[in-house]
């Protein structure tokens, strides 16, 4: 337990470093950095008044993005390729909201339902395809979202207020926004991911994702209810933090507990979870259940 709560405070202590990265302008990384005539300014306009449509965070969580023009039901794939968005699975993601740049709302896109392998735009020019890579934490992953009044989307990097996403040609790339353009309007849906691998608690105001092994419950004796009794605990270091530093981290943080990790426990810069090793985390669970049963929910 005290192992736990070290890499909880370990990730809510580094939060204003790690959200910071995401923010900052990596030129070492820019294609268009060494010519800044051809960089274009990040959008400051909020609300009604951008000419593309609301920006809107949305919450983290599984999805799949399709394309609303073409006639097809085309998605993003694992690769970050054009694909048929047919529900076999292959066009899962999730988003991920950030603080971005300028403070506008923006978003990894990750394949997997964690925020490690990321679409980015290395280029903000038009006819290119996004990448997909590891996570770098620079501005060229981050993406804004832009709500049209049909509910449909409209994708761009924080690269560039003018380009954005398009399937064109069989392909995904960055286009000049059109607005009559509806290969360039992306509707999105809501998906649960699979729990294969691992159980799941989410706190009751959502921030928490605590996955365990799928038979915890019975390997260490302990109850559904309680399992939740724990996430809510978590949840309220994630206040209190809040609270002491009038600072908001990652609006969703995971603790991911059910494969071997190769460290007793840690965090990652710029992830947004607590990686716990299996090995030992059931007989943390133990002692706490051992805990509760003597009336010393303390935590």
């Amino acid at each position: 337990m005290k192992r736990i709560l070290i890499a909880l405070l370990m990730l809510l202590l580094c939060m204003t470093l790690i959200v910071s990265c995401g923010d900052k302008k990596d030129d070492s990384s820019t294609p268009n950095a060494a010519n800044p005539d051809t960089a274009e300014t990040p959008s400051e306009t909020k609300g009604d008044e951008d000419p593309l449509g609301k920006i809107v965070s949305l919450p983290y969580g599984g999805c799949t993005i399709t394309n609303v023009g073409s006639e097809k039901k085309i998605g993003l794939s694992a690769d970050g390729k054009a694909v048929l968005a047919d529900g076999t699975g292959n066009s899962l993601l999730t988003l991920y909201p950030v603080s971005g740049w300028q403070n506008v709302s923006s978003h990894y896109i990750c394949f997997g339902d964690e925020a490690e392998t990321r679409m980015a735009m290395e280029n903000p020019l038009p006819k290119k395809e996004p990448v997909i890579s590891k996570r770098k934490n620079n501005r060229p992953e981050q993406f804004i979202f832009h709500e049209q009044a049909d509910g449909s989307y409209i994708i761009r990097t924080s690269f560039s207020t003018e380009t954005v996403l398009t399937y064109t040609d069989g392909k995904i790339t960055n286009q000049h926004y059109d607005a009559a353009n509806k290969n360039q309007y992306w509707k999105i849906d809501r998906v649960d991911y699979p729990e294969t691998d691992y159980a799941e608690w989410v706190s009751e105001k959502g921030n928490i994702f605590l996955r365990l092994p799928v038979d915890i419950l019975q390997s260490a004796k302990t109850t559904d209810e309680r399992m939740q009794a724990f996430a809510d605990d978590i949840q309220k270091t994630y206040d209190a933090y809040i609270e002491l530093t009038n600072f908001t981290p990652y609006p969703a943080i995971i603790v991911k507990g059910y494969a071997k990790q190769g460290v007793m426990a840690g965090v990652v810069d710029g992830c947004n979870t607590i990686f716990i090793n299996v090995e030992w985390y059931v007989d943390d669970i133990v002692k706490l259940q051992k805990r509760w049963e003597d009336g010393k929910r303390d935590f």
